[in-house]
């Protein structure tokens, strides 16, 4: 029986991980269609082919089942391998591989598998099979891997390291829960939208005992979204703060829009306040003051807004 020829293949790496792999292919020629296998070294292990053309077991009759396993090793080893069935007419229109998308770990005389390779009947009909001949084309990869330490990857000139700021999101959560009141509600809210990707309702979040409007509600999971980079959650909420303008409301939402760069929001909020029916209910509001403390030049950006408003309705 022929074996596998060990191949090299060029290291792989990373900044801290450094993967070197070991590749033997073989193009294993079963005569006779019967049971058969094959033996061959690759990154210092054996391994084993086995073709089986009746199945592995009774519910497997109807199929040929291929394995492959390592029987030279007492610890762990992990390995990619392939299989394909080579076209015996000259066409080259070999079968498609079957193979892990990822390394599985072998130890000795356990097998990965695949008991329902390929149905018989098809087979026999198949290009794959010539005066009772079949060849599979087997590959192994051998994965050997080691730590090195990103400071020897920058010396060695090899490698390059991106430094990965430290995770915020405790403190970023924690500044959630303690900042103003109602926040346990803006949590809430944004859980919800994680688990189904859908705006909540309001009227799931507060009762009638929440001190929350259902704008506000709107306005803190805004500032919500905003900071943990939820950009679908920030543009619903916006589209939400658009139809629920009124005069309580617009001082506040126009310097949350200011502050979040929403600019359509902010345009919703100065075409609104800069109607005459509607500013002097706005600059009674609680919300006026803060708007001239926290965004002083959007009182510019509403007065010329205003100006237009006027000159139009003139």
């Amino acid at each position: 029986m022929s074996t596998l020829s060990p191949l090299a293949s060029p290291s792989g790496s990373g900044s801290q991980w450094i993967y070197e792999t070991v590749k033997g292919c073989h193009e294993f020629k079963i005569k006779g269609y019967s049971l058969a296998k094959g033996m061959g070294v690759v990154g210092g292990y054996d391994w084993v082919l086995l073709f089986d053309p009746d199945g592995d077991s009774e519910s497997c009759t109807e199929y040929v089942s291929l394995f492959v396993k390592i029987v030279s090793s007492t610890e762990k080893v992990r390995a990619l391998y392939e299989f394909k069935l080579l076209d015996q007419t000259g066409k080259g229109i070999h079968s498609l591989p079957k193979d892990p998308k990822s390394p599985r770990t072998f130890t000795s005389g356990y097998s990965w598998e695949y008991s329902q390779y390929m149905k018989r009947s098809e087979l026999e009909t198949s290009s794959y099979l010539k005066n009772d001949c079949l060849t599979i084309h087997f590959t192994v990869e051998v994965v050997q891997d080691h730590f090195e330490t990103a400071q020897s990857s920058i010396e060695e000139g090899k490698h390059y390291v991106i430094p990965v700021p430290p995770s915020d999101m405790i403190q970023n959560l924690k500044g959630l829960l303690e900042s103003e009141i109602g926040s346990d509600v803006t949590f809430q809210a944004m859980l919800l939208f994680l688990y189904s990707d859908e705006l909540p309702e309001p009227r799931e979040l507060s009762d009638s005992d929440s001190l929350c409007t259902a704008t506000t509600i709107m306005q803190h999971l805004l500032g919500a979204a905003d900071r943990f980079d939820l950009a679908r959650l920030r543009l619903m909420c916006e589209e939400k703060l658009c139809e629920e303008v009124t005069a309580s409301t617009a001082a506040t939402t126009l310097a949350l829009a200011e502050q979040h760069q929403c600019l359509q929001l902010k345009t919703v909020c100065l075409n609104f306040a800069a109607k005459p029916e509607n500013l002097g209910e706005i600059v009674k509001s609680g919300g006026f003051a803060y708007l001239e403390k926290s965004c002083p030049s959007l009182l510019i950006d509403l007065l010329k807004t205003s100006a237009v408003v006027d000159k139009n309705v003139g």
